[in-house]
């Protein structure tokens, strides 16, 4: 597994990279066929800024071709999926903070497990606190 995580002041916040890439034989003893839902290729990666209060990210994830049966006859194909999201933590009331999301931003077709499809493009806004 590669995992890279580079961070740099600018204008007064930080802007920051991660990224992961896992390259994953996984078999059964003796046995040559890639063990079902187990991608052999996935990576990750992410952008974000914050400067005071406010923060904001892109991420991204592709996920290789998977597996569905034991034979590795049947497979469901790879998928790219990214969101992007705001959130901003107020200082006057600690711990209260608001966001938003846009998940699946490029509106993906895919499926993680057989037929089973996964949301297009979804929104989420949120208001969490903590004590």
């Amino acid at each position: 597994m590669l995992n890279e995580n580079w961070k740099k002041k600018i204008g007064g916040g930080q802007l920051e990279f991660n990224g992961t890439y896992a390259y994953t034989v996984s078999r059964e003893d003796g046995k040559t066929e890639q063990l079902i839902y187990v991608p052999l290729h996935k990576a990750t990666a992410s952008l974000a800024y914050a400067y005071k209060g406010f923060s904001g990210y892109y991420r991204h994830v592709f996920n290789g071709e998977v597996f569905t049966s034991t034979d590795n006859a049947y497979n469901l194909d790879a998928y790219n999926v990214s969101g992007i999201g705001a959130e901003y933590n107020f200082k006057v009331l600690s711990g209260i903070a608001l966001g938003a999301q846009a998940n699946n931003l490029w509106n993906e077709e895919y499926q993680n497990v057989i037929m089973r499809p996964m949301p297009g493009r979804y929104y989420n806004m949120y208001l969490n606190f903590k004590f």
